[in-house]
């Protein structure tokens, strides 16, 4: 069977692209990174000493330790015998001259503090992936939060509240739980209340 395609092949419609607008990949700014000052445990167990008259003394422990002997405080460089295992065996250290938490992973982190960018708040981490991990600006003053509550705010107030001419002064998404609502800041609420609770609901299942 032979089949001949000339110039005016369909082929080229199948060859054009097609143009969509996709949302562009945002990409946040860099953290502010900034070295805390290295402490010493002699130091500090002496201060201690003066200040209180009572002497920091190595962890009693009525079991064998845990705490590897090669390991010591990342911000006071106190040994391991200042050490508590702090969960149990995984993998948690707690000092007990500077009361510094930290794990193999985070070792390196304990000398650092990551800051926001625009408020310069310290970054809080939220969750650890295997490769990153991943930290938020808890400051419900800073800019960046502020910019983005009010932008979302908006489009909730398009989509949910705001009445339309266009749509014979109906709201473009019609929720039954904001329908029987008498006035705009019951709206509010209710609508605020609704992405916290969905959230809880796929926290517990």
């Amino acid at each position: 069977m032979c089949c001949v395609l000339g110039k005016h092949s369909p082929r080229k419609y199948y060859d054009e692209p097609v143009k969509k607008t996709y949302r562009k990949l945002v990409v946040d700014e860099m953290p502010i990174i900034k070295t805390l000052e290295k402490l010493d445990y002699k130091k500090l167990i002496a201060d201690q000493l003066k200040a209180t008259g009572k002497l920091i003394t190595p962890v009693k422990r009525r079991k064998p330790s845990t705490v590897p002997e090669t390991i010591t405080c990342p911000r006071c460089n106190a040994s391991h015998d200042y050490l508590y295992d702090n969960t149990g065996g995984r993998g948690q250290y707690l000092c007990k001259v500077c009361e510094c938490t930290f794990n193999k992973k985070n070792y390196y982190l304990k000398n650092l503090l990551f800051c926001c960018p625009h408020c310069g708040k310290v970054l809080t981490q939220q969750k650890q992936r295997k490769d990153f991990n991943i930290h938020k600006c808890k400051n419900p003053k800073c800019p960046y939060y502020l910019n983005k509550l009010n932008s979302i705010s908006f489009v909730a107030y398009f989509n949910f509240l705001r009445p339309h001419s266009t749509l014979e002064g109906k709201v473009p998404v019609v929720l039954e739980e904001l329908s029987a609502l008498p006035n705009m800041p019951a709206r509010w609420q209710i609508l605020i209340k609704m992405p916290q609770a969905y959230i809880e609901t796929q926290q517990s299942a």
